[in-house]
Parts: structure tokens; C-alpha cells; sequence
């Protein structure tokens, strides 16, 4: 019996403790088993845009290299914890968030939004979570593992540019009607000027990414919850 026991709480241990970067845990609203640390950014980023969290939402509008999805479901107030740490985290940096009274959801400002699905991501399975470079300081003075070739970039990286002061998650890489270029998700693009702060996802073609000055980079670890 005794060695039994031994045996069930040594993997319990393995469980809590895991020592690779694949995760299996058991989050705030559903079971982890998406994969290492992009494709877990990358589906937070996919449930933000809708809970089916399969990069596609129930509104939509455009089509080809127009097309655009908005958020369908309130996925900020969610996680009212999440919420106000990421808040705080960038000083207080936000923008509005809810339903904007025409069917879409809001995901704040575009730093505010990656921020939240950085930490979301993470924080409920470990002690720390995932952030932008340079935390907690400027989120624009990125410097360091900045790829500015579009076709290098990796589902689940941010994409940021310091001259168009936006930040959005890479979701996917596509080539449609001869052009090439990434589905990003992110807040405060898709509908805009009309809807703001809305939380979509649309293509931005590679001469879009290049001639703005978009890099990629993946995000790093940033502090204790």
C-alpha cells in the first residue's frame, strides 16, 4: 500500500510540476492541451475572438483579403482578475472594453489587448506568466529577437511597429489571390474609425507588414502573478 501510494502522488508531483514546456494543466474554463507555449498564446488569442476558439467568430463581414471577423463574446470581463492585473501591469493603460452597443466586443487598446492574452495564457497554470519585451517599461522600445521578415514570422508572436504604434498575435500564415502575408488577431483595427477598441481578426498583407515597419517576436516570461 505504501508504495502504491508513493507511485499515485509521485505523479501528482509530475502533474503539478511539469518538466517540459508541453502544458496539460487545468485552467480557469477549460482543460489545457494545446501544445507548448505559442500554441497556447495562439488559442487565448483564438478565444478571445470567440469561445469556440477556432479563429473564427459568428461575425463576420468582407471576404478575400477583406475579410474580417469581430469578437462575439465579452472575453475581457471574463476574467475579471486577469482584467485588472493586466491592467495595472500597463499602468493603467486599458481603453474601453464590454459591448459597444453595435454586437461587437471590445478588447481596450491594442497593447492592453496582447497584454491580457500574454497573461491570460499563462497565469492561471504558474506562478509567472508570459509578457512583452522590456516589461514592464515601454512597450514600443522593443530591441532584442525582432524579426522584420513577415514570411519568418511564427503563429502566436506579437507583431508590433514602433512608427504605427500598434501591437497584434500572429494567427496564421496565408497566401490568397497571389497575395501573401498573416490573419492577425488584436484590438482597436478591425471597424475602426466607426467601431474602436473592437477585438478582430484580418489579413495584413506582407507589403502591409514591411512598408509599416511590423516585426515579429515571440513574448517572454514577465514576473510573478
Amino acid at each position: 500500500m505504501a508504495k502504491k501510494c508513493f507511485v499515485i502522488l509521485g505523479l501528482i508531483m509530475i502533474c503539478l510540476f511539469p518538466a517540459s514546456n508541453v502544458f496539460a494543466e487545468v485552467g480557469e474554463a477549460h482543460e489545457w492541451t494545446h501544445g507548448d507555449w505559442s500554441s497556447r498564446v495562439l488559442w487565448e488569442a483564438k478565444y478571445a475572438l470567440s469561445q469556440a476558439a477556432d479563429g473564427y467568430s459568428s461575425n463576420t463581414t468582407g471576404s478575400g483579403i477583406y475579410k474580417k471577423w469581430y469578437g462575439d463574446w465579452d472575453y475581457v470581463n471574463s476574467d475579471a482578475t486577469a482584467r485588472d492585473n493586466a491592467k495595472i501591469e500597463g499602468y493603467d493603460i486599458m481603453g474601453p472594453v464590454g459591448a459597444d452597443g453595435y454586437g461587437h466586443y471590445r478588447g481596450g487598446e491594442c497593447t492592453y489587448f496582447v497584454r491580457l492574452i500574454l497573461y491570460r495564457a499563462t497565469y492561471w497554470a504558474f506562478n509567472d506568466h508570459y509578457a512583452m519585451h522590456n516589461y514592464p517599461d515601454s512597450v514600443y522600445s522593443e530591441t532584442d529577437n525582432l524579426e522584420s521578415d513577415p514570411s519568418n514570422f511564427q503563429p502566436g508572436w506579437m507583431l508590433l511597429t514602433p512608427s504605427n504604434t500598434h501591437y497584434a498575435i500572429a494567427e496564421k500564415r496565408e497566401t490568397i489571390d497571389g497575395v501573401s502575408g498573416w490573419w492577425v488577431i488584436d484590438s482597436n483595427w478591425v471597424g475602426w474609425p466607426d467601431y474602436t477598441y473592437v477585438i478582430g481578426k484580418h489579413f495584413m498583407s506582407d507589403s502591409l507588414l514591411i512598408n509599416h515597419g511590423y516585426y515579429g517576436t515571440p513574448p517572454v516570461l514577465g514576473t510573478y502573478n
